[in-house]
């Protein structure tokens, strides 16, 4: 999401921007946040529960940007679409094998811990 938005900030401020100024705004975006949001939390007050939460969301944040990076890198070099649609198929299978997988995995990591 944050990509998208950085990037029509980017054209909102510059309606013609190169495409040097795109990719670096893009790549930006994909950027995973940094742990000082952490101590800005602890200094405004956050503990126990939402700070646990807080943690959690941004090491999984992290988890998802690196990937989105290495995907950003995949699809920027890929030159046609035979190779697009290809590696959106083989996305949507490794997908759709892990997800219930995960699902289950949590569900009883959850049940355990209640």
């Amino acid at each position: 999401m944050l990509p998208i938005v950085a990037h029509g900030t980017l054209v909102l401020f510059d309606p013609n921007p190169t495409k040097q100024e795109g990719d670096f705004v893009w790549l930006y975006g994909l950027l995973p946040c940094a742990n000082s949001a952490l101590v800005i939390a602890r200094i405004y007050g956050a503990g126990g529960g939402l700070y646990s939460s807080l943690a959690a969301a941004l090491s999984l944040n992290k988890l998802l940007a690196f990937f989105m990076l290495f995907m950003a890198a995949v699809l920027a070099e890929m030159r046609s679409v035979h190779e697009l649609l290809h590696l959106k198929n083989v996305f949507s299978e490794v997908t759709q094998s892990l997800c219930p997988h995960l699902c289950s995995h949590l569900c009883s990591h959850l049940s355990v811990h209640r």
